[in-house]
């Protein structure tokens, strides 16, 4: 089964790292099955305008997929790319094998600064006033990783292909807007694992949690990593999608 692989916000496939291979590699999966794709206006969707609905991004991201009829795929995915990956499954169940949800949320779950913690909206503030790609790589780092948000070189590579400032206020508010309105799906017909941070400092783990309640689905919680779960601990991102796959998807 492929596997597509979505970021979220003001994030492209390149902050990944090397999880998707570290993926691939654990579940041995052909690097060719692996499939990290950009959200418009970013890395190399860079330039096109972001959508303006959760409808319009899932069709979007499903149409650069490459998807075939009769196929189905595992969505790995993390915040604003967790709220496609949901979108899509609840569109488009057929076509999708599982999807993993990582520190993501729902409007009619969760209040607004659950979702968008204060100390979250006091480092997007900081974000979008610093013209340093460098200095603002290294705020986005420590709000979403407790593991190595001191990491200058994540940070100095992460700086090495930023998005100029005056692109970076458009699309987040943007992406913002359409987050904002995100209302999860009334019920999900595909397997799904939800895996959450309580040291999370963008999202309150509480908003994972409300999602798993109401898919009645697991939801494992790290007790020490941040936000960016593949950056802290991929070892432990990677054990428990095994055994949700062992139970779940046995030969995907």
């Amino acid at each position: 089964m492929r596997w597509i692989f979505l970021r979220g916000l003001i994030r492209e496939k390149r902050h990944w790292g090397n999880f998707p291979e570290v993926f691939a590699k654990s579940f041995s999966i052909p690097s060719e099955q692996i499939l990290s794709l950009d959200l418009p206006g970013i890395g190399t969707e860079r330039g096109r305008i972001f959508p303006s609905s959760m409808t319009a991004l899932v069709e979007d991201v499903r149409a650069r997929s490459g998807i075939i009829p009769g196929e189905k795929i595992g969505i790995f995915s993390m915040s604003l790319g967790s709220m496609c990956a949901l979108g899509w499954a609840s569109s488009y169940p057929d076509e999708i094998g599982g999807v993993v949800l990582v520190n993501t949320s729902a409007a009619d779950l969760s209040s607004w600064n659950q979702r968008l913690t204060w100390v979250a909206l006091k480092a997007f503030g900081q974000v979008l006033q610093v013209a340093d790609p460098f200095e603002r790589e290294k705020v986005i780092l420590k709000l979403g990783s407790n593991m190595k948000g001191d990491d200058a070189e994540i940070a100095r590579y992460w700086a090495s292909f930023a998005p100029k400032k005056a692109e970076l206020l458009p699309l987040a508010a943007k992406q913002l807007w359409v987050a904002a309105r995100f209302r999860a799906p009334a019920q999900l017909k595909v397997p799904c694992l939800i895996l959450s941070s309580t040291g999370d400092r963008l999202a309150n783990p509480s908003c994972s949690a409300l999602l798993a309640k109401r898919y009645g689905v697991e939801n494992h919680v790290h007790l020490k990593a941040g936000h960016d779960l593949g950056l802290d601990d991929p070892e432990w991102v990677i054990q428990r999608t095994s055994e949700w796959k062992g139970r779940y998807l046995r030969h995907s």
